[in-house]
């Protein structure tokens, strides 16, 4: 099993009130659970206007395929015209091992 995490702080140098804000990221946040089904969400900086900070994770059996994933989230992110990436962390678990208990 491979687990992959991510953290980004995002700029929304546009909006003008929180209303905004949540509008914008709730749209990006259901296009990108839809599309890549993977786990997101706001995790900080809730009550700023202008940013944000998104959590990601994916789980996955090929290291390659959650590599692949998350760069294709990133990248549609980065192509979002009302929202700037400033930073971003990605870890990846490993020797994450599952066994059944029978």
């Amino acid at each position: 099993m491979h687990v992959k995490a991510a953290k980004l702080k995002l700029r929304l140098p546009t909006t003008e009130s929180l209303k905004d804000k949540r509008c914008i990221l709730k749209s990006l946040l259901a296009r990108t659970k839809q599309e890549h089904h993977i786990a997101i969400s706001e995790v900080g900086l809730m009550d700023n206007i202008r940013e944000a900070v998104l959590g990601l994770a994916l789980v996955c059996n090929d290291a390659r395929l959650n590599e692949s994933i998350l760069s294709k989230v990133i990248s549609a992110i980065e192509k979002h015209p009302e929202i700037e990436i400033e930073t971003e962390q990605i870890e990846e678990i490993r020797n994450m091992c599952c066994e059944l208990i029978e």
